[in-house]
């Protein structure tokens, strides 16, 4: 599942008058509501039932696993090197993991940093990535609220959410989507 992607493809469909603000879609992890609310693209998540703790740090599935790892300096972390080891190791095989480095701000704010499986790489915004290390801000006691600002190298989010006993549930990631690219080929 791709959040950020799914916040797109909503837009996209929005804007080409295939639904109106409201709609839904199947992904890989299941059906997603989207709507669109003063230029915000609000993507309703999939319940999160179970989190873990491994080797100290929360690891979270919002529709892809992710690791979540709190850094005083995120900036300073070398992304690719110390996430490339993490997502190969025994902890996650054979599949993997996406591995997230998560600077605690104020004012309710994350700075976040991922590495992501599949594109073996960092990523300039992860919207399943950003989602767990929200959740995992909250659970480990940074902030008190369910509505999470987040920073990342592409741009601001938000994520919101309700904590059920051990289920986080009517999870929300919200935020803008921008048009910068059309296309035609002639076939």
């Amino acid at each position: 599942m791709c959040g950020n992607g799914g916040r797109c493809a909503a837009d996209f469909a929005m804007r080409h008058n295939i639904c109106g603000i409201k709609m839904a879609f199947k992904a890989i992890d299941g059906i997603h509501e989207a709507e669109s609310e003063y230029g915000i693209i609000r993507l309703k998540m999939n319940d999160v039932s179970e989190t873990m703790i491994i080797a100290g740090n929360y690891f979270i599935n919002t529709g892809s696993p992710h690791y979540i790892i709190f850094s005083k300096d995120v900036k300073a972390v070398n992304v690719f090197e110390e996430g490339k080891m993490i997502r190969w190791s025994d902890d996650f095989a054979p599949a993997g993991t996406n591995v997230n480095f998560v600077e605690i701000q104020e004012n309710n704010t994350i700075f976040v940093r991922t590495f992501e499986r599949g594109v073996e790489d960092e990523t300039l915004s992860c919207g399943t990535g950003v989602t767990a290390s929200a959740i995992a801000a909250v659970l480990s006691g940074h902030f008190d609220t369910k509505s999470v600002n987040v920073r990342t190298k592409g741009g601001d989010l938000k994520v919101e959410f309700e904590i059920e006993g051990t289920r986080i549930t009517n999870i929300w990631l919200c935020g803008p989507a921008a048009f910068v690219f059309e296309g035609k080929i002639d076939v």
